[in-house]
């Protein structure tokens, strides 16, 4: 008896379905998302809601830079990052749907030349196993090579240098390497490019004109980062970084609109516009809780107040419950860059929101204010979002910035066994390929850092004998350190970065 008062009183305070806002609510909306914008500080956003069938309000805030003023509108383009994987998904569904794959038959059935670092596994792993990430990737581990510069093919007959560190099937870990592995197995199946397969089965028949895998085509809004260290904590900007070798993971760019159809779709069964774009049964697999996300997994970006929920994955989409609700979506986030999609299937509705500051809770904050506002619950359940996840970032900023200090504060200031010009030279990985250390230009109490192809700029400082801290100089990347590793005869032979060791070629 008390579980069905519980219950009644729940379906009292949260309405039963949303409805769709008039014109005052929509102006109210975009001046709170403006009013946030300023207080938050992020140059640039792009918000889409949709309902039911197609976007019914879409706005731009903010300019592509501070030198080019041109103001955003919800045709610019922006990186959707790892939003890619839902594109990803869905095209490697409709193979399985139309009998070009299987969901659980061995990928190297059609990957033959696949070798990861566990030959199980390479037998094993099914499209299952790369869609809802438990092949046992490690969370982001050799995502740097894509920021070095190697291309797709490069990558793929490196991934037997990957390690594999969770136990197959053990648990959810995200990867990028997975949704590459799917972008693979959709080339094969299909007998056409990645990038071309989706553009030709997702994208055109969507009208999504603007959407590419081709960073050159078009301007983005600059990207920023939060730049920290022991004595500051400040918004820098940065360049665009290519990472078109992991299209399938998080390599396409689109706007707020056309992300917004794509909410459409999903919210509509697969079909637009008279036409069945993908088979149901696609758009239902993608949105089941196949596998849970443990706590350890939840980025620190995650707001705290929803930390301790139940939160899984399907194919592409994360699924939780929201305010009684069903809510479907995904982050991506691009170097510079933070976006959002989401939606309750039951409700009709979604939003899209497109940022260029890296990893900023903006986006969530807009996200999470956008359906209590359009479910009008009691207002004993409206919290003010902006508030709590502004602090939640500031104090996660200042965090970081405090355990710098504090880390400078304790280093003795032992010498290391090989001085710096001892280290200048060249070190390779099987994996991430050649790294180079120069003398610096002006400081040579450091080393210059080059790596790949795209000589990815990097410094590197004597900390505490053989260790050295690496800090990146256009990447949202935290400082590792670095190890001298010597010989017996104390001659330098490599550099230890984590579990991976860069031999000195020279």
């Amino acid at each position: 008896m008390f579980k069905r008062l519980v219950f009644l009183c729940l379906a009292l305070l949260i309405p039963a379905a949303g409805w769709a806002w008039t014109p005052e609510e929509l102006a109210s909306y975009e001046a709170r998302a403006e009013q946030m914008r300023q207080q938050w500080g992020d140059p640039a956003l792009a918000i889409a809601i949709v309902h039911g069938n197609r976007v019914i309000w879409s706005r731009g805030f903010g300019t592509l830079s501070e030198d080019d003023t041109t103001p955003i509108t919800p045709q610019t383009l922006f990186p959707a990052g790892s939003i890619s994987k839902s594109f990803t998904a869905a095209a490697a569904l409709q193979l399985v749907h139309e009998g070009q794959l299987g969901l659980e038959v061995p990928i190297c059935n059609w990957l033959t030349d696949l070798e990861l670092s566990s030959s199980d596994v390479t037998q094993r792993a099914t499209l299952f196993d790369l869609l809802a990430n438990r092949t046992g990737f490690y969370p982001h581990e050799g995502d740097l090579a894509v920021a070095f510069g190697y291309g797709a093919d490069t990558l793929y007959g490196r991934l037997s240098h990957l390690p594999l560190r969770h136990t197959f099937r053990s648990r959810f870990s995200y990867s990028n390497w997975n949704y590459f592995l799917a972008g693979r197995l959709i080339q094969e199946a299909s007998g056409m490019p990645y990038e071309q397969f989706v553009k030709e089965r997702i994208l055109q028949p969507l009208g999504l004109k603007q959407a590419t895998f081709k960073m050159s085509a078009h301007q983005l809004p600059m990207g920023h980062f939060w730049h920290v260290d022991a004595h500051e904590v400040r918004l820098q900007s940065m360049p665009p970084v290519d990472i078109r070798a992991i299209a399938a993971a998080g390599g396409l760019f689109a706007s707020v609109e056309e992300l917004g159809r794509w909410v459409a779709l999903h919210l509509q069964q697969g079909r637009l516009n008279g036409q069945q774009i993908l088979d149901p049964w696609v758009v239902d697999t993608m949105q089941q809780p196949l596998i849970e996300m443990p706590q350890d997994s939840l980025s620190w970006w995650y707001p705290t107040t929803l930390r301790g929920q139940s939160v899984h994955y399907g194919f592409g989409w994360s699924i939780q419950q929201h305010l009684g609700r069903k809510l479907v979506g995904h982050l991506g986030l691009a170097p510079g860059y933070m976006v959002t999609v989401s939606f309750m299937p039951d409700e009709n509705v979604g939003i899209v929101i497109m940022s260029s500051s890296y990893a900023s809770l903006l986006p969530i904050a807009l996200q999470l204010d956008f359906y209590q506002h359009w479910l009008k619950p009691c207002s004993c359940l409206y919290v003010d979002w902006s508030t709590r996840l502004r602090q939640q970032q500031t104090a996660s900023l200042a965090e970081q910035s405090r355990l710098e200090r504090e880390m400078e504060e304790e280093r003795i200031g032992v010498e290391p066994p090989v001085p710096l010009k001892g280290c200048i030279g060249t070190y390779t990985h099987p994996f991430y390929g050649t790294v180079e250390l120069r003398a610096h230009p002006t400081d040579r109490n450091q080393l210059r850092l080059l790596g790949g192809p795209n000589r990815l700029p990097g410094r590197l400082i004597p900390w505490e004998g053989a260790d050295m801290r690496l800090f990146w100089d256009t990447l949202p990347l935290p400082n590792v350190f670095v190890t001298q590793v010597t010989d017996v005869n104390e001659r330098l032979i490599g550099l230890q970065v984590g579990p991976f060791f860069l031999q000195k070629a020279n």
